[in-house]
C-alpha cells in the first residue's frame, strides 16, 4: 500500500515510542531507495528530505536557537526544541542546515550561525544591529548567505575596524593598593596623527574612556560590556563586546574586540565601537 513505514516509525519515535527499527542511517537508506527505484525523495519529505531540518523563517530560527540554548544536555534527557520533533543526529543528520540565512531571516538565526560556526556569542541586544546588516547583503545578492560569508561580514564590520582611531600602545598603573583605581597612558593614532592620551578610572576601560574625553575624542557613553572565551587552554582568545550611545544623535553602536589578553580585547572593542560610530 501507500503507507510510509519510515514516517510512521519516526512519528512514533517523536512520541517516545521506539519502533524497534534502526533508522540511525536514514540518509543511507534514502540513497539506496533512490538508486533502486530511480525515484527521488522530496526536499520537504518528513525526516529524510533535504530541507526538513532547515528553517528560513526568522521566528522559527529564533525559536530553534532559544530551544537549543535551553536544551538539557544530560544523557537520556527529553528532546525539546521547537520545530524539531527529533534530534537530527539520531537519524544520521546534522545541525549544519538547521538555519539558512536569506533576506527574510531573523536576527536570531544569524546569531545562531555565528555562534555555532565561529564561537561568537553576541549579546542579545547586539542581534538586531548585525542581523539587519546581514539581511541587507542577502537581499542585495538575492540569495542565501553561507556561514563563511556571514563571518566574513562580521569580521569586516567589527574585527577589522582600525580607522580613524587605532590604539598603538598603552600602560596601566594601579593608583591604589586594591587596584580599584588605575591610571592609563596610551598612544593612539587618530586620522594618521599620533597622540598621547591619559586618564583615570576604576579599570582599564573606564580609564581609557576618560583618556579619550580628556583628548576631546569622547562623544559617547558606555552602556554594556560582555566577554567570553573563544576557546580553552592557556592560549585561549577572549571576545569582548561593548555597546555605546553617541551623545550627538543617541545612536546605539556595538564594537567587538578579540585578543589573548582580555584587557586588550576590551580596549579593542571600545575602539571598534568608536570607529563604527563614524
Amino acid at each position: 500500500g501507500n503507507l510510509d513505514l519510515v514516517t510512521v516509525a519516526l512519528n512514533l519515535y517523536t512520541q517516545g515510542v521506539h519502533p524497534q527499527l534502526n533508522l540511525s542511517n536514514l540518509m543511507e537508506i534514502r540513497n539506496i531507495y533512490e538508486r533502486n527505484t530511480r525515484m527521488t525523495v522530496h526536499p520537504r519529505h518528513p525526516y529524510a528530505g533535504d530541507l526538513v531540518f532547515t528553517a528560513f523563517s526568522g521566528s522559527h530560527q529564533d525559536a530553534i536557537k532559544k530551544g537549543m540554548d535551553k536544551l538539557d544536555k544530560t544523557p537520556g534527557a527529553v528532546w525539546e526544541v521547537p520545530y524539531l520533533p527529533i534530534d537530527p543526529s539520531d537519524i544520521g543528520r546534522t545541525y549544519e542546515a538547521i538555519i539558512r540565512i536569506n533576506s527574510q531571516s531573523g536576527k536570531g538565526g544569524v546569531a545562531f550561525v555565528l555562534e555555532r560556526e565561529n564561537g561568537y556569542e553576541m549579546p542579545k541586544r547586539m542581534h538586531p544591529e548585525f542581523g539587519e546588516h546581514v539581511g541587507k547583503v542577502a537581499d542585495k545578492l538575492g540569495r542565501e548567505l553561507t556561514p563563511v560569508e556571514i563571518f566574513d561580514l562580521f569580521r569586516k564590520d567589527y574585527l577589522e575596524r582600525s580607522t580613524p582611531l587605532r590604539l598603538e600602545t598603552y600602560e596601566v598603573v594601579a593608583r591604589r593598593a586594591d587596584h580599584e583605581e588605575v591610571e592609563m597612558t596610551a598612544f593612539v593614532n587618530h586620522d594618521g596623527r599620533m597622540k598621547k592620551i591619559a586618564g583615570i578610572g576604576n579599570g582599564p576601560i573606564s580609564a581609557f574612556v576618560q583618556a579619550l574625553e580628556n583628548a576631546g575624542l569622547k562623544d559617547f557613553n558606555v552602556l554594556e560590556f560582555r566577554q567570553h572565551s573563544l576557546s580553552t587552554g592557556s592560549g585561549a582568545q577572549a571576545a569582548c563586546y561593548i555597546e555605546i550611545k553617541r551623545t550627538s544623535d543617541q545612536r546605539h553602536i556595538w564594537g567587538v574586540g578579540v585578543d589573548s589578553n582580555i584587557e586588550m580585547a576590551g580596549l579593542k572593542a571600545l575602539v571598534c565601537a568608536w570607529n563604527r560610530a563614524r
